[in-house]
């Protein structure tokens, strides 16, 4: 589940907006409704002012600098988002939002965007598309998890499956790529016993 403090909200709201005046309304504007109405909003407007004076010393490029350090601590940064129509798993209720980055795949709620459940990269065994049957306008993508022994398969009905599989693959390989690099040894630390 995605949670947001007010200050770690208030200051890459603040870091877009640093030229600008910050009232009650405007400040409103610029944090997502549904968070904004948990906090005061005169305790928004303090915590962006807080925020701002800060920041005030900033460049421009330290400021983006900054902003973007903020958005990639985000779980879903650098993924890429596909719309699910129907799932066969029962723990990933559908509709819902599919985020597919290094870290494997989130599905997310169509409403609040929160975290249903993941799935890390390792557990991907294979990916597979299927065409769309008589009663159905959209392919299926059929995902195989968990190991040789214990393998399960969770069947997706989206518009993108072929993207959707090329994207894992992507980032399985990837993966992959970085375990070989930390098994392989250099030769002169390969010893004879």
């Amino acid at each position: 589940m995605a949670t947001f403090s007010c200050a770690g909200f208030a200051q890459p709201s603040t870091a877009l907006r640093l030229a600008l005046p910050s009232s009650r309304r405007e400040v409103q504007e610029y944090i997502p409704a549904r968070l904004y109405h948990t906090t005061a909003g005169s305790t928004w407007q303090s915590l962006v002012s807080q925020y701002r004076q800060q920041t005030q010393a900033l460049s421009p490029h330290q400021a983006r600098a900054q902003f973007l350090g903020l958005l990639s601590a985000s779980p879903t940064f650098g993924s890429s988002f596909f719309f699910v129509q129907s799932c066969s798993s029962l723990a990933v209720p559908a509709p819902c939002i599919l985020a597919v980055n290094q870290n494997g795949l989130s599905f997310l709620s169509t409403e609040t965007h929160e975290l249903i459940v993941k799935f890390p990269l390792k557990e991907i065994q294979s990916t597979w598309t299927q065409r769309p049957t008589a009663s159905s306008s959209y392919p299926y993508v059929e995902i195989a998890l968990g190991d040789v022994a214990a393998q399960r398969t969770m069947q997706l009905q989206l518009e993108q499956g072929l993207e959707l599989c090329r994207v894992v693959a992507v980032h399985v390989e990837n993966l992959l790529s970085a375990r070989e690099k930390r098994l392989t040894l250099p030769p002169s630390e390969i010893t004879l016993l």
